[in-house]
């Protein structure tokens, strides 16, 4: 008779050519899993069978015989070949299934003509992650290149103030990085790697898609909101807000960026990953499960 394990939760992937930055993805979903105190386990979708060490060849009665010895809680798929395996085997599961889209640039199976193509948008449905759809539930941005070290600024072209905005960093002395938003959208990790901090007003990124992105990377932002929305950033946390383009707190702000410490601005850089994380990426997704919580980030002490 065979024996159920009985797990939280079974994370299932595909590791077949997989880049870089889908493997940081789920080392990071590992990170975050073990610090929740949630019992996990992975298998990867593989070009070999091996069940025992985690992998398994494409096959709905192989993925349907490892879930019934495992007996998870939860089944999380995350890319278009684990989701479309998922549904098609959801009918017999006894746990609850949830799939997830991730970026075109993290999942290379989507790119494939596959034989389950003509079904596969129907059949996918879930979560989305993405940094460049407004439609998306989350984001996720690769990290492991980018520089905390820098203290350039980035501004967005298409910044009304733009201009007010540049001739205040010059007089801080301070170097200036300019993007147009469809570039960080499409290419984040060049137009960012070597940004220290985004500078931006509310009305530019009303949607708080760019300040995610930007945290994401490690990067704080800096806040002008006359309208008084903070659109998710935190002072000493993940950035600062100020509400005037001309007042004497941003010229602060800008002299205090300037002057702050290599080891301060690396720990601003993992507060604003992990504020990120809480509102839109990899924590706030996994707060839908009702886990262990994280302490929460009035805990931090926070930068001025």
């Amino acid at each position: 008779m065979r024996t159920t394990i009985m797990v939280d939760m079974l994370i299932f992937w595909d590791e077949r050519e997989s880049p870089i930055s889908l493997q940081h993805f789920i080392e990071r979903l590992r990170t975050e899993l073990f610090g929740l105190g949630v019992d996990a386990h992975f298998i990867a979708l593989a070009n070999e069978h091996d069940p025992k060490n985690g992998r398994l060849k494409a096959s709905m009665r192989g993925l349907l015989d490892y879930v019934v010895e495992l007996g998870p809680k939860r089944l999380l798929c995350f890319g278009s070949h684990p989701s479309v395996l998922g549904r098609l085997i959801q009918p017999a599961l006894k746990c609850s299934l949830h799939t997830n889209q991730l970026p075109m640039s993290m999942d290379k199976s989507s790119k494939k003509k596959v034989r389950l193509e003509p079904v596969a948008r129907f059949l996918l449905g879930g979560d989305i992650w993405t940094s460049d759809n407004l439609s998306s539930n989350y984001i996720f941005c690769d990290s492991e290149d980018m520089s905390d070290e820098s203290t350039a600024v980035g501004l967005v072209l298409e910044d009304d103030r733009f201009n007010l905005y540049e001739s205040q960093l010059e007089k801080v002395g301070l170097t200036v990085s300019t993007f147009s938003k469809k570039n960080i959208f499409e290419n984040y990790q060049t137009q960012l790697k070597h940004v220290g901090l985004l500078m931006i007003s509310s009305e530019v990124d009303p949607d708080g898609k760019l300040i995610d992105i930007a945290n994401a990377l490690g990067k704080p932002v800096l806040l002008i909101s006359e309208f008084g929305v903070a659109l998710g950033v935190e002072d000493g946390v993940n950035g600062w807000v100020t509400y005037s383009a001309t007042e004497q707190r941003l010229l602060q702000c800008l002299v205090n960026w300037k002057g702050m410490s290599s080891d301060a601005r690396r720990v601003l850089s993992q507060y604003s990953k992990r504020h990120q994380s809480k509102r839109s990426g990899i924590s706030k997704y996994f707060s839908q499960f009702d886990l262990k919580s994280h302490k929460e980030l009035n805990s931090f002490q926070k930068i001025s």
